[in-house]
């Protein structure tokens, strides 16, 4: 089951609230969930971008996470397939 209701969470810097962010879906079945981040940057997927997810996996408390890169129609040295990453909470 996919929720499509965006979730908030709050973001922390050196224990001071910075303010919120949202997260684009979350799969959820019974037992385990799955934070999916969709991209349409014109780069590939870098540290930045595994970051962010990592850091909404946190605050969270989701243990994996896929970033989802779409590719821009028209743009010049753009790949037609999506980029996939898979991402897990470090241990």
């Amino acid at each position: 089951m996919i929720d499509t209701l965006k979730a908030i969470a709050q973001m922390f810097y050196q224990g001071f609230n910075i303010g919120e962010a949202k997260v684009d879906l979350v799969a959820k079945n019974k037992d385990d969930s799955v934070l999916i981040e969709l991209k349409a940057i014109t780069t590939t997927l870098g540290p930045k971008e595994e970051a962010q997810l990592r850091k909404y996996m946190e605050c969270s408390n989701i243990p994996a996470g896929i970033l989802v890169n779409f590719p821009q129609a028209g743009r010049k040295g753009c790949n037609d397939q999506p980029e996939i990453v898979i991402v897990e909470k470090e241990v």
